[in-house]
């Protein structure tokens, strides 16, 4: 991981972890079929989940949202579920976004991320977010669980 636990801000990033763990149960990381939404819902409207794209060199390309929780969609202007990240400007950093994702695949770990900026429209931006891998095989990542929390403190996402 490139983080201590404990520097996690918010409650719901805390608890996403801890439930991740849980979901091991000693493997390196979960599968899809264990996480159960309904067991998250403290979180849920703040979760991504994101199929990983691998291209003919078994390299990580793409990432594809399967589901964009509704405060991150409130918090983007937009649903971005279906797409392609590659196909998303997402106010600039889209690249930026591929690299932490890709991270995440590569190590097989969690990883934490705090971002702030200003979107296009005008509207600032600073979250942290955790993203965590999961393996319906046990060692390659075919999707990833991520969890985003707005850090502005009148916010409600």
């Amino acid at each position: 991981m490139n983080f201590d636990p404990d520097t996690l801000r918010s409650p719901e990033l805390h608890n996403a972890l801890r439930y991740w763990r849980a979901k091991c149960q000693g493997r390196i990381m979960p599968s899809r079929r264990d996480i159960e939404p309904s067991e998250m819902v403290p979180w849920l409207s703040r979760t991504l989940l994101a199929d990983v794209i691998y291209d003919a060199r078994a390299v990580p390309s793409d990432f594809r949202f399967r589901l964009v929780g509704t405060d991150v969609v409130d918090r983007y202007g937009r649903d971005f579920t279906g797409h392609a990240l590659s196909s998303l400007d997402l106010d600039g950093k889209s690249y930026e976004i591929m690299g932490e994702y890709r991270l995440t695949v590569d190590s097989g770990e969690p990883q934490y991320f705090i971002d702030e900026f200003v979107q296009h429209s005008g509207r600032p931006m600073h979250y942290e977010r955790l993203l965590m891998p999961l393996s319906d095989d046990g060692r390659q990542v075919n999707m990833l669980l991520g969890v985003q929390k707005s850090l502005f403190a009148d916010a409600a996402s």
